[in-house]
């Protein structure tokens, strides 16, 4: 049975970790759905010349710009490659349209089921890479959709005008609730909400791209992802305060380039992968916060990184192998095994009334159903799960008597708080 073919377009031409890795992740889940799923590779002439090494825009001011921005050329060199072998490397596409026209061509030419606007501000004309591409402004037989669509900070004025192709569009789902509104007035029915496309994917789908053997993995350190330019120095000095308290250092990775740049704890050349590495291995500060604040602190697991067990030895975090269970919770028999360990491993705890039994993933804190009553314990949810009826169902049936649920942001935990209610869900 052949595959459904859908094609996508979005920012995924953009040099920004977020529009290209919520690129990759909706077309990743697309596949895991059984889609054979292809981005639009659509590049307008205006889209190409913005999104240059160098600014290409005509007028004195940008050739000063590029003459002050002489000092990174390298560091700017070395991520334009790392972004350009990631789209090369993990999104597959078409070859590349550069107007309405020859993006009809093509979406005759391929017969795709179904069209996928989005994620991102994809109809939002004020940005400069705006084009009427996004909206699939032609007749086709491929079934037009948005998917977590933004129109950032427009009015309804100013998105009124495309009315006449969003309302083309069946299906349509929002990634901010705060324009449900305007929305829903230039598409003529209504839309719900959904959540951007890096949460669609598990934790074991972007640990794909993590190097656990990284010098990274031994370094204590507060990641910082900043974005917008006006309160860049509030958000350092927040930064560096919490990095004091917990002694950590600082790694910082902003969207742009000033005189802060110039701080040798500012990292300007990040690809899409090493973003994700230094993201992910700043997860262990964690671990590491909680014994700073005086809390005893024992690792329990059933697999872990030789790098990891390093860590937690040469900084004194107690940990013990569930040697019992082998192998990832996939299936019935391994789901039995770390049950059992788990089970056994909390008996022996003495005064387990004061004691917080913190399951960092979902998957780990299934297998426990029905054996849980009587102990206090926190979940972790790192996805909505909703793809999976039964993990659904069996991670539902552990909220109500949990002391708090762990989300990584705020969409989530309000999902969450309505599927799991009394259950609390707090954004992490």
């Amino acid at each position: 049975m052949s595959k459904e073919k859908v094609g996508i377009i979005t920012y995924h031409f953009a040099r920004n970790y977020g529009a290209v890795l919520q690129c990759y992740a909706l077309r990743k889940y697309l596949e895991k759905v059984g889609c054979e799923a292809t981005v639009l590779n659509a590049i307008s002439r205006v889209q190409e010349k913005n999104n240059s090494v160098f600014h290409k825009k005509d007028g004195i001011k940008n050739v000063i710009v590029n003459v002050v921005l002489l000092p990174f050329v390298k560091q700017r060199l070395r991520k334009e490659k790392g972004f350009a072998d990631f789209v090369e490397n993990y999104i597959p596409h078409t070859e590349k349209v550069v107007n309405v026209e020859q993006l009809k061509a093509l979406v005759d030419r391929e017969q795709y089921r179904a069209i996928i606007t989005g994620s991102d501000q994809v109809w939002n004309p004020h940005i400069f890479d705006f084009d009427e591409m996004f909206f699939f402004p032609f007749e086709t037989k491929a079934i037009k959709i948005g998917y977590s669509v933004s129109i950032g900070e427009s009015s309804l004025e100013d998105i009124r005008g495309y009315s006449k192709y969003a309302k083309d569009f069946p299906y349509v789902g929002l990634r901010e609730k705060g324009a449900k509104e305007k929305v829903e007035a230039i598409c003529g029915h209504s839309v719900v909400d959904t959540v951007d496309p890096v949460l669609l994917l598990t934790r074991e789908d972007w640990e794909t791209f993590v190097d656990k053997s990284s010098p990274l993995a031994k370094e204590k350190y507060l990641f910082c992802y900043l974005i917008d330019k006006k309160p860049i120095k509030q958000n350092m000095a927040i930064a560096e305060q919490i990095a004091k308290e917990r002694g950590l250092k600082i790694k910082y990775i902003w969207m742009h380039l000033e005189k802060e740049s110039f701080r040798g704890n500012f990292i300007n050349d990040a690809s899409p992968v090493e973003f994700l590495n230094y993201m992910y291995h700043a997860c262990i500060a964690q671990i590491r916060m909680l014994k700073k604040n005086g809390v005893d602190v024992e690792v329990w697991y059933g697999s872990c990184a030789k790098q990891l067990l390093a860590i937690f030895d040469a900084e004194n975090i107690p940990y013990v192998d569930l040697h019992e269970q082998r192998g990832k919770l996939d299936r019935l028999n391994n789901w039995y095994q770390f049950a059992s360990a788990v089970k056994k491993k909390m008996k022996t705890v003495k005064d387990a009334s004061q004691t917080l039994f913190w399951f960092g993933t979902a998957e780990t804190a299934m297998p426990m159903v029905g054996k849980l009553k009587g102990y206090n314990y926190a979940l972790t949810s790192l996805e909505l799960l909703d793809d999976n009826k039964t993990k659904n169902r069996l991670f539902s049936m552990l909220t109500g008597d949990a002391k708090f649920i762990v989300c990584c942001e705020t969409t989530r935990a309000f999902i969450m708080r309505n599927w799991y209610t009394p259950a609390k869900a707090y954004k992490r």
